[in-house]
């Protein structure tokens, strides 16, 4: 009898919550319709093919972390730009990974997903993309343009000396499946067709950082478009004793995303605008 009850009433807070989610979903995802498209145009272009014959599979964090690569790359670290995009784009990728981790239960883009938390902690503590130090490129005078063509070759240069070394060490010239690439292959493709795709489709110099941005933030919002499937997933998976807390958790993040969304949809902010100095 008590377990009946607590069943009902379980049920019914599960209900009422996930009606309350489903209304608060549907405004973020109108929000974001418009994203997703945005952030697969360009992570998924094929004006600039893979640099191996095959193609690794999709993930929403790598993009991210090469996107925010690129940006720190055009500013001074000492900037209060640089830092404000680095702490947003932790708070980001804190998101996709959680969404990225449940919707993969297939563990398909697992190694990818891993290169992209590896390339972004030296990034991040170190503005290190690889062996490239970030902190230096503003330093050297380039424009944007010539900064982008940098870092494409060097991404196609990486990508060739590692994949030379795992031929050698292996003793063919077979290569392994892209879903397996060494992390510096994956990192250095994503850098590669990325700058190249920008050096084709971005022509104003001066307004570069903040397009970079704009990036940033509708892979954010494309990928927590995701959320509504991932919250409904974890309250009906739970067990009854577990449901009402996660339906709350549920109910609490998704205030928390739309309030991100919410920033995103309002364009930069001001204090986000590189510096007048830029080139």
């Amino acid at each position: 009898m008590g377990r009946s009850v607590i069943c009902t009433a379980s049920g019914a807070f599960c209900l009422l919550s996930t009606m309350i989610l489903a209304e608060a979903m549907l405004r973020t995802y109108v929000m974001t319709a418009s994203f997703k498209f945005a952030a697969e145009s360009l992570t998924t272009s094929d004006q600039v093919p893979s640099l191996d014959s095959e193609e690794p599979p999709n993930c929403w964090a790598l993009p991210v972390v090469t996107l925010t690569s690129i940006a720190l790359a055009l500013l001074n670290s000492n900037t209060s730009s640089a830092g404000k995009l680095v702490d947003a784009v932790n708070q980001g990728l804190m998101y996709i990974n959680a969404i990225e981790n449940y919707l993969d239960n297939k563990g398909d883009s697992l190694h990818i997903r891993k290169a992209a938390n590896v390339v972004w902690l030296r990034v991040d503590l170190y503005h290190i993309w690889l062996d490239v130090d970030l902190n230096k490129l503003p330093l050297l005078g380039k424009r944007p343009r010539e900064v982008l063509e940098q870092l494409a070759e060097t991404a196609k240069s990486r990508f060739e000396e590692s994949k030379m070394k795992h031929r050698a060490k292996n003793g063919c010239s077979m290569d392994m499946s892209p879903s397996k690439w060494a992390i510096k292959e994956l990192a250095a493709n994503s850098m590669h067709r990325i700058s190249r795709t920008l050096l084709m489709n971005q022509t104003c110099d001066d307004r570069l950082f903040e397009a970079l941005v704009v990036m940033i933030s509708d892979i954010v919002g494309a990928c927590l478009t995701n959320i509504q499937q991932v919250m409904a997933m974890k309250c009906f998976n739970s067990t009854i004793e577990q449901r009402e807390e996660t339906v709350r958790h549920a109910v609490h993040t998704v205030g928390k995303t739309e309030r991100i969304l919410e920033i995103v949809n309002k364009g930069i902010p001001p204090d986000l605008d590189p510096p007048n100095g830029m080139h």
